[in-house]
C-alpha cells in the first residue's frame, strides 16, 4: 500500500473542509430563514396591531362609542368602523398568540381563555366580527375558540 503524498493530503483536507463549510453553511442559511420567519410573524403582528392605537388615539370617543354600542344604542356605519376595526385587531391577535404558542414560540400561558372571553363579553361586535372572519381563521384556531373561548362567554 503506498502513503499518500503530501499532495494528495492536502486535497483530502482541502475537500473535507469544503464539506464541513457546506454543512455549516446549511445551519446558517436555515438559522436565518427562522429568523426571516419570525421577523415576517412579527411585522404582520406589528402592522394588524397598530389597530389598537385607534383607542389610544381617540380614548374618548372609542369609549363613548363602546358605552353606545354595549348599550344597545344603534351605530352609523362611521360610529361603527373604529369598533369593528379594533374588533378585527383583538381577534388578530388572538389568533397571532393562538398560532404562536402552538408553534412553540410563546409560553401556553398566553392562551388566556377566560381573559378572552371576557373581552367577548365587553368589546361590542367582536362576536359578529369573529363569525364574519371565522371562515378565513386559521382552523384550529377556530377550534380552540369554539371548545375554549367562547363557552366561557356569559352573555
Amino acid at each position: 500500500m503506498q502513503k499518500p503524498d503530501l499532495g494528495q493530503t492536502i486535497a483530502i483536507l482541502a475537500n473535507v473542509g469544503v464539506i464541513a463549510g457546506i454543512i455549516f453553511l446549511g445551519f446558517e442559511l436555515h438559522q436565518n430563514n427562522q429568523s426571516l420567519q419570525a421577523q415576517a410573524r412579527y411585522n404582520q403582528h406589528e402592522v394588524l396591531s397598530r389597530m389598537f392605537m385607534i383607542g389610544a388615539e381617540n380614548p374618548n370617543g372609542l369609549l363613548e362609542l363602546w358605552d353606545k354600542g354595549n348599550n344597545g344604542e344603534p351605530l352609523s356605519w362611521v360610529e361603527s368602523t373604529p369598533l369593528f376595526l379594533y374588533a378585527q385587531a383583538v381577534l388578530r391577535d388572538f389568533e397571532w398568540t393562538f398560532l404562536e404558542v402552538r408553534a412553540g414560540r410563546l409560553e401556553v400561558r398566553a392562551l388566556d381563555s377566560p381573559a378572552w372571553a371576557g373581552a367577548f363579553e365587553n368589546i361590542p361586535r367582536l362576536r359578529e366580527v369573529y363569525e364574519l372572519r371565522r371562515g378565513s381563521s386559521h382552523p384550529d384556531w377556530a377550534q380552540f375558540m369554539d371548545e375554549n373561548v367562547l363557552p366561557k362567554v356569559v352573555e
